[in-house]
């Protein structure tokens, strides 16, 4: 039922423009991580409702459909989570994925033949269900030089990506438990507490990060946050708030903070806050943190970092699992970090991050739209949130049309109040712009295009 209110939303708002080919039904199901039935049940039902129809053979395509205008003013609720369907865009703020020709697969690939050459003269290294022991090893001495987290190599726990992490700590934490995340918060996160029929409180947020207040009176026992550089806002947890995390996670038996770290090696100005790991003193924080932005979604690698007091019983539990790591990938990316290919790929990728966040900024603050919007949480992360600084001024609706327009034009910009889950979550009026697959000169006409298509908007509402 979920996935059929998000498909029809995206349709009634325009973001699913007519005529688009839905994506294969088991390509879908595996890019959400659910079964090819709850995609097979979603498109059924919108088919049978008119939202979409079938050809023989080819799938499944959006049917042409007169939505009422006032439909895309109503007040945002859980069913506005975004759901982003595969399409070829031409300019795409949505995707994660590495630019094309910065990745050094040269590299990786002599890499890997040579631990391919080890492992032909003595033998594959012992099993291990969470990771072999020189990749945490060598993440464990990264977290030291690039976190100043000092941490064990038994500590960690390496699976293939975030989802993997979240659905191991579910089992071993309890579906009983009360989960808290921010509000707005990643999407595929809380559909993946949903998917585990887990109680969930959406958090609110204010400037300084997430309510601690608001938190406190949930019953939640587990907090999942996002403090240096959160998804959407691209805000950054104050100092502060991070004693009042603590504090929280301190106050009652059991209470846990899982710490999502997921894009810290980007930061463009000045140093990185400490993470909450490294400044808890009670043993209540997991620290968690994925590859998949310096290596590229073909790398499914994820770590997490348990406290001394979780390790052993996580281990004794959970230790019938075989890894979800190929043992090959994880020898090759431990002699990839030791060997200093992954400290120079990282820095080239941060160059190639820096040159397009500026020419994204340069480019906007040279236009007429400069004054009614500015750019949030820039100096961290692949993120951003084009925010509307003059509201009042413009039309209901404004950011919804805008980016229903742009889809039109095969632009994916999401406005940041489609990831509020619940109404009491308060954000301003803005974009959420992800660029971290884009280059300079995707950026540029972007902006170009994007204020064409403001102004037209404007015109078009005060004509009316």
């Amino acid at each position: 039922m979920f996935l059929y209110e998000q498909i029809r939303a995206d349709i009634t708002h325009g973001l699913l423009p007519a005529h688009t080919k839905l994506p294969a039904k088991r390509a879908f199901a595996q890019h959400l991580g659910v079964s090819v039935i709850t995609v097979e049940n979603a498109y059924v039902q919108l088919a049978s409702e008119g939202y979409i129809y079938s050809k023989p053979r080819q799938g499944f395509y959006v049917a042409k459909i007169s939505v009422p205008s006032t439909l895309h003013n109503q007040t945002t609720t859980h069913t506005n989570t975004p759901v982003t369907v595969t399409k070829n865009w031409r300019i795409n703020f949505s995707s994660n994925a590495l630019p094309q020709g910065i990745f050094p697969y040269q590299t990786w690939l002599s890499t890997m033949r040579s631990v391919i050459a080890d492992l032909d003269h003595q033998g594959p290294p012992d099993s291990e269900p969470f990771g072999c022991l020189p990749l945490r090893q060598a993440i464990a001495e990264q977290l030291h030089t690039t976190r100043g987290m000092n941490v064990s190599a038994n500590n960690i726990v390496v699976a293939a990506g975030s989802q993997i992490l979240y659905n191991l700590l579910i089992q071993f934490l309890g579906r009983s438990a009360m989960y808290a995340v921010e509000d707005p918060g990643y999407p595929r996160l809380a559909d993946i507490y949903s998917a585990h029929e887990v109680h969930t409180a959406h958090i609110p947020m204010d400037e300084h990060g997430i309510r601690t207040d608001i938190l406190d009176m949930t019953g939640a026992r587990i907090a999942h946050v996002m403090p240096s550089h959160q998804f959407p806002t691209g805000r950054i947890t104050s100092v502060p708030r991070r004693y009042e995390l603590l504090a929280w996670a301190a106050s009652a038996p059991n209470r846990l903070i899982i710490e999502d770290d997921y894009d810290a090696e980007f930061r463009f100005s000045g140093p990185p806050l400490a993470s909450l790991f490294s400044i808890d003193t009670t043993q209540s924080v997991i620290y968690m943190n994925t590859f998949s932005h310096t290596l590229g979604s073909l790398f499914r690698v994820g770590y997490m970092v348990l406290p001394d007091s979780l390790r052993d019983e996580f281990f004794e539990k959970m230790g019938f699992y075989s890894s979800t790591v190929s043992t090959v990938e994880q020898l090759t990316l431990a002699k990839f970090m030791r060997s200093g290919a992954y400290e120079r790929h990282v820095n080239r990728l941060r160059k190639h991050h820096r040159e397009v966040r500026d020419a994204l900024i340069d480019s906007f603050e040279s236009t007429s739209l400069a004054s009614s919007f500015r750019f949030v949480g820039s100096d961290a992360g692949l993120h951003c949130v084009l925010e509307l600084t003059d509201s009042e001024h413009m039309p209901d609706g404004f950011t919804r049309d805008v980016s229903a327009r742009l889809a039109q034009r095969g632009i994916l910009l999401q406005p940041i109040d489609r990831y509020i889950r619940h109404e009491n979550a308060k954000s301003s009026e803005g974009f959420v712009v992800q660029y971290s697959s884009l280059t300079v000169e995707d950026v540029r006409k972007f902006v170009r295009e994007f204020v064409d298509l403001c102004e037209e908007e404007l015109l078009t509402s005060i004509s009316k």
